[in-house]
């Protein structure tokens, strides 16, 4: 008789235990999100740099970036000395979701606009050219009007360069580098 309980109460145990979890209470829970990626970009504005000559400026000649119809004398690159000359200012602003810094950039001459006259001695090349730009201000936080960035950007015609570069117009692309600031 002792076989017998011992043994059904081993069964309702086991019964209890297997039994028992799947009638238990139990309860689970999700839910869902979204979450936009932010995205990094910025804009440059190139504005030629202005030698401002009114009368009684002096003999330094002050850069500022007036507006094109008050200048009388805009930088320029040359002469072929092989010194760097800012030609023009870059005004960065940041138009995407996280703060920015520009670490560095390069300018690339993208042409020679014009046709040398017939006879005028050694062809003008591009590679008679060099390009670079000055971080002034590498900073620029995200989407906060007024705060901008600058950069220069400096020209230099190569000692050995031939006469034929004086006088023509020049292209150039601008590229700069930036991380996240965070």
């Amino acid at each position: 008789m002792r076989r017998l309980f011992a043994g059904s109460m081993l069964l309702a145990l086991s019964l209890a235990y297997v039994l028992g979890s799947a009638f238990a209470w139990g309860e689970a829970g999700s839910a869902t999100g979204k979450s936009r990626v932010g995205k990094q970009s910025f804009t440059v504005t190139l504005d030629r740099i202005c030698l401002d000559e009114k009368p009684g400026a002096g003999a330094a000649e002050a850069m500022s970036l007036d507006a094109p119809q008050s200048c009388l004398k805009y930088a320029t690159a040359g002469p072929n000395d092989g010194r760097f000359r800012a030609v023009a200012r870059g005004t960065i602003v940041n138009t995407g979701d996280f703060d920015l810094t520009i670490r560095s950039g390069a300018v690339t001459i993208s042409g020679l606009n014009f046709q040398p006259p017939a006879g005028a001695g050694p062809e003008c090349l591009a590679s008679d050219f060099e390009g670079r730009i000055q971080v002034v201000s590498g900073f620029v936080p995200a989407r906060q009007p007024g705060m901008t960035g600058m950069v220069t950007v400096e020209m230099r015609i190569r000692r050995d360069a031939p006469d034929s570069c004086a006088d023509r117009q020049l292209s150039y692309e601008l590229t700069l580098n930036a991380d996240t600031s965070r």
